[in-house]
């Protein structure tokens, strides 16, 4: 692990090891490079990535702020986001990988398993994942393992490096209706997101649709 990745996870644990507060002041550049003895840069660089998962935000000329929780991007499973009674439900389903990753990142199908996940609050189900895994850089997994949490699966394999998440109104399909136990005929929230390492080579693959009962635009990380 390089200074840079191996600072950013000691940062990672403070802020969820309760550290730091919503809206405390973070730590600076100049902090950083005093603390851990490392250059400018990549006291900037950590700093920046921090950023860009929403651990923290930037205020021009102020400096870093910690953010609120429910914006945090890596590292947290639903089961801590959420109140309530929570469990996930796991299904292997062989689901062809959406055009949107085929064509915009030009991947082939074939490196990619999938399964389903259900995510259940209170015994009524939030939201659903179909969710792609690159065979080569994580392997075969068996079912109990992805009830655990899938991002811990993840982190444990590979390094991240950056995510991408978008947000959506798509047109319900027939799955979603069966699944989320609605029928709106209309559009649903949807969010189409992607995990990368520090190759930039693609672990996971995931598109979650959301019930738009319980849709709650503040949840979605990375809006």
């Amino acid at each position: 692990m390089n200074k840079e990745n191996e600072i950013y996870k000691l940062l990672e644990g403070e802020l969820y090891d309760g550290i730091f507060e919503n809206g405390d002041k973070f730590y600076s550049e100049n902090q950083l490079v005093i603390k851990y003895k490392i250059s400018r840069l990549t006291a900037r660089n950590v700093l920046k990535k921090m950023e860009k998962a929403n651990f923290i935000k930037s205020k021009k000329a102020v400096g870093y702020f910690v953010n609120e929780k429910i914006f945090w991007n890596k590292g947290t499973s639903w089961n801590k986001k959420t109140d309530g009674v929570r469990n996930s439900e796991v299904e292997f389903l062989k689901v062809d990988l959406d055009d949107f990753f085929k064509i915009k990142f030009n991947l082939d199908p074939k490196e990619f398993y999938s399964f389903l996940k259900k995510r259940l609050n209170n015994g009524l189900v939030y939201s659903y994942s179909i969710i792609w895994i690159n065979r080569k850089l994580v392997g075969e997994l068996n079912k109990d393992s992805w009830n655990i949490s899938t991002l811990d699966i993840l982190k444990s394999k590979n390094e991240f490096d950056c995510s991408l998440n978008i947000i959506k109104m798509c047109k319900e399909t027939s799955l979603d209706k069966k699944i989320l136990e609605i029928d709106t005929n209309g559009f649903i929230p949807i969010k189409y997101s992607i995990i990368q390492n520090t190759d930039f080579e693609f672990i996971q693959l995931s598109i979650e649709k959301y019930n738009p009962l319980f849709f709650e635009h503040n949840f979605i990380q990375n809006l």
